[in-house]
């Protein structure tokens, strides 16, 4: 069935480009489309050829010219000459400081540029931004003869101006406004490709072209005004609610403009991190409703009518997978939480804590091993009745990671005197405006930077650990790790900090000062290299870049991915938000296994459970645990030539708006395929905030 109906979608879809079925109706249909014939041909359904007729670009109409201002307020009149409100609520929505204007057309066409498809792009902006000037001899020169005779000589040569250029707050602070023009004239300007490269769509134009393909869609205020006006206002700014007829338009305009730039103008790359084809509706937050979510309770089920007690137990009633029940064979056990009046020693204790040799392995009633992939469980009891402020609380994490065996002991070498407290190994990936059928199974490349494993132990910069007898003594006093500013940060920081000034006129009228500040730049310039060029210092210290035997960096994979879907968009079928634990890509990929729609829970082909994804509550708290049964779990290490290594990190605490003292732990346990797991230390101490 998968082939006929990717068969159609091609026929349909990408055919004949004057059909209202067309892709380039609708960047939505353009999405839901492509993603079956991908299916196809992942399937080997279809071939690479027809997988490829839905790739951007394909055939698509121009998005062509949006009327002017002018052309809008002859065409489409907000009132008539009674005062009767003709158009009045579509422009009220698109035109000037709208918020449909502000918070959906902006975010989705400034992905685009200016610069259409048929011209080939230009470098990236961020490779040019660090690319020297070009220098135009006679405006150097230009330039030079316009300073003081007694900084020419230092501030009027070529490596001078390149830097002046280079260091633009430098510039605006020491010269006059006249230096500055004659400054920018002495680089080269971008090429016209260039500039419409860095043009991004304007959001006026866009909206413009809305309004306008609105009314050629048959909106019109005969149709529809009196409806629109009697029902357009006063509804706030939430998803969830009843819209204008016109707003469904407007929102039919802009996925079709979307769908048409995607087809003809080349995206901005302003980063390193920016796609450099379209990315899809998706990623630019087009995508509204997850078709693959089972469908929660319904609004007018018991469960969702009756009142619930506690915020918790409103999610739980509205919650498209349900929590499980209580059950002590998944569910860590409850800590002991103690009485407003003893929250000092029980802080100062290091008893009942929670602890990898009990928690990473749970055990079914047929003896079957379960490993704990991860676990968020927080707690929290006592204060004054119904406050939060007083509650003593107590909350633990636990994460888990990939890495390849033979990493496997200098790895956990390398965590055993370590606090998993802060950052320090790769996070956990979380999936947002992305339906969770369509969540990617291929793995991604470990030889990355954000995949290193680095201890940076952030606490230190504000907290003070005090003694704690129950800390091992092979643990490393914290010490101070800030992240070191690089050349771009401190030129962004000055320029940000000298437009401030300006703004503010703090700098008007201060020729003396200027002219100091130039002859001290010039001196200082003179006498000193540019340390501009210098490569700026590591931003971690080597010694806490866990290595291998090479000496190069170790490197993990987070075994685990989340799934997030939020209940406050524009999808009125949710109440409660959607989150969802699921192994990580390298687990899923090869393993041939399927979820099961109405849960978290994934079996093999012959039905097997072997993978639990579970929420409870209980009254002091709430638990989100992924579990993975044992032998399939030791099959998939075997089969990917790895090893996982769980960590797990938490706090006691009170609960204040004024942290002053808590205890932290860590932990981490490791398993080899074929091996019983490795539990080390527990790592603890009383941290102290001395600037609460």
């Amino acid at each position: 069935m998968l082939a006929d109906v990717a068969a159609r979608m091609l026929d349909h879809v990408y055919g004949d480009v004057t059909s209202p079925a067309h892709a380039s109706v609708n960047a939505l249909l353009c999405d839901a489309a492509s993603r079956m014939i991908r299916d196809a041909f992942e399937a080997g359904l279809i071939s690479a050829a027809d997988a490829a007729r839905c790739a951007h670009p394909h055939a698509c109409p121009e998005p062509g010219q949006a009327p002017d201002e002018a052309a809008i307020d002859a065409r489409y009149p907000a009132r008539d000459a009674d005062g009767e409100r003709l158009w009045g609520s579509l422009r009220t929505s698109l035109m000037g400081l709208a918020d449909f204007t502000t918070y959906e057309v902006k975010p989705a066409v400034r992905t685009f540029s200016q610069l259409p498809l048929t011209v080939p792009a230009p470098a990236p902006a961020y490779q040019r931004r660090h690319r020297p000037p070009v220098l135009v001899p006679d405006q150097v020169e230009t330039f030079a003869q316009s300073l003081p005779a007694t900084v020419r000589e230092v501030l009027g040569t070529p490596e001078s101006v390149t830097r002046l250029l280079a260091e633009r707050w430098q510039a605006r602070r020491v010269l006059t406004d006249e230096e500055n023009r004659l400054l920018e004239q002495c680089a080269q300007p971008p090429t016209s490709e260039e500039q419409l490269a860095d043009t991004p769509v304007d959001k006026d134009w866009a909206s413009r072209w809305i309004l306008d393909n609105a009314a050629h869609r048959g909106w019109s205020p005969e149709r529809f005004a009196a409806f629109d006006n009697n029902r357009g206002g006063g509804r706030g700014r939430e998803g969830h609610k009843a819209e204008r007829v016109g707003k469904k338009y407007q929102w039919l305009g802009l996925h079709e403009l979307v769908e048409r730039l995607a087809n003809s103008r080349h995206v901005i790359q302003a980063d390193a991190g920016d796609p450099a084809q379209y990315p899809g509706a998706e990623a630019l937050l087009l995508i509204d409703i997850d078709p693959s979510l089972p469908p929660a309770a319904h609004p007018l089920s018991a469960a969702t009518t009756s009142e619930p007690e506690e915020p918790s137990a409103a999610d739980a009633a509205h919650a498209t997978f349900p929590p499980a029940a209580l059950d002590g064979r998944w569910n860590p056990p409850p800590p002991m939480l103690p009485a407003p009046d003893l929250l000092a020693d029980w802080l100062q204790q290091d008893t009942g804590l929670p602890d990898l040799s009990r928690l990473a392995v749970r055990e079914d009633d047929q003896g079957q091993q379960w490993v704990v992939l991860y676990e968020y469980t927080v707690d929290s009891v006592g204060g004054p009745e119904g406050e939060w402020k007083g509650q003593a609380e107590q909350w633990h994490l636990i994460h888990s990671w990939l890495l390849d065996a033979a990493h496997y002991r200098p790895a956990m070498d390398f965590l055993a005197s370590r606090t998993l407290m802060g950052r320090w190994m790769p996070e956990i990936p979380s999936r947002h405006g992305i339906y969770l059928a369509d969540l990617p199974r291929r793995p991604i490349e470990r030889e990355d930077r954000d995949h290193e494993m680095r201890f940076i132990d952030y606490g230190a910069d504000t907290d003070t650990p005090t003694p704690d007898s129950s800390s091992p003594t092979t643990q490393p006093p914290a010490r101070p790790r800030r992240r070191t500013m690089t050349g771009d940060d401190v030129t962004q920081a000055r320029e940000y900090l000298d437009n401030l000034l300006d703004t503010l006129g703090y700098r008007d009228g201060d020729g003396a000062t200027r002219e100091q500040q130039l002859h001290e730049l010039a001196e200082g310039w003179s006498t000193t290299p540019d340390t501009n060029s210098a490569a700026p210092p590591p931003a971690t210290n080597p010694s806490d870049i866990a290595r291998h035997a090479h000496g190069r960096p170790l490197h993990a994979v987070p075994a685990v991915q989340e799934y997030n879907w939020s209940a406050s968009g524009h999808d009125c079928s949710l109440d409660a938000p959607v989150n969802l634990s699921l192994p990580s890509h390298q687990l899923l990929n090869g393993a041939d296994l399927m979820r099961n729609p109405g849960n978290g829970d994934w079996h093999t082909s012959d039905g097997t459970r072997v993978v639990r994804a579970l929420t409870s509550h209980r009254p002091t708290g709430t638990i989100d645990t992924l579990l993975a049964r044992r032998d399939w779990l030791d099959e998939r290490l075997r089969a990917l030539n790895s090893a996982l290594v769980l960590g797990l990190f938490g706090e006691r605490q009170p609960r204040t708006t004024g942290l002053t003292r808590w205890r932290e732990y860590s932990q981490t346990a490791g398993f080899q395929s074929g091996h019983e797991p490795t539990v080390q230390e527990q790592l603890t101490r009383i941290r102290v905030n001395l600037n609460p």
